[in-house]
């Protein structure tokens, strides 16, 4: 697609369920934004910029970082993909395109955010099984659902187009009557 989609700060807000002085804030302070015409004019946003916004918002409402923090965090999800966890190591198993989840093959997508570490992976169950306690686990596969489903695009269509090795695979998981929440913080040891 030659001709990427583009979003106004009013429809960014709308995608991504904030308020349009957040749009406006988060935007102006962090250089969000194509601005269109220079200086003064209105700003136009991307696809990813939707689902950064929507994941920012997430990690600031409900797990309470900082914006400065959540953006960071958010572009692990929307800047890295090909294998990389966001902290430069290569990791094995399926790869993934930035700003998409894994294919739902694999599982839910969740960003997990420990201590000493932040990185995006699939899981057939709870990540915090797998960390063995308390981790910050945000489901970016229904994030991105949420997203798409505001634009009445169809999830599952743009995830097999975007891995089409995975889309004719038997084991596929349906991640969208999946039990797991946008994320979770009250893990118990």
């Amino acid at each position: 697609m030659n001709s990427e989609p583009t979003f106004t700060s009013a429809e960014i807000a709308d995608l991504a369920d904030l308020d349009a002085k957040t749009i406006q804030n988060w935007s102006s302070r962090f250089g969000m934004g194509a601005t269109e015409g220079g200086k003064g004019k209105h700003r136009l946003f991307s696809f990813p910029e939707a689902v950064l916004f929507a994941l920012m918002k997430v990690l600031v409402r409900e797990f309470m970082l900082g914006p400065e923090a959540a953006l960071r965090f958010a572009e692990i999800v929307t800047h890295t993909g090909s294998g990389q966890s966001g902290w430069g190591e290569k990791l094995s198993g399926p790869v993934r395109k930035p700003m998409l989840p894994f294919h739902y093959r694999y599982g839910t997508t969740f960003l997990m955010i420990t201590p000493n570490v932040a990185l995006v992976r699939p899981f057939e169950s709870s990540p915090q099984e797998f960390f063995g306690g308390h981790v910050l686990a945000v489901n970016i596969t229904q994030i991105f659902q949420q997203v798409c489903s505001r634009l009445s695009w169809n999830a599952q269509e743009i995830l097999d187009a975007a891995y089409p090795h995975d889309a004719g695979a038997a084991d596929i998981i349906d991640v969208e009557n999946s039990s797991h929440n946008t994320g979770d913080s009250n893990a118990s040891s």
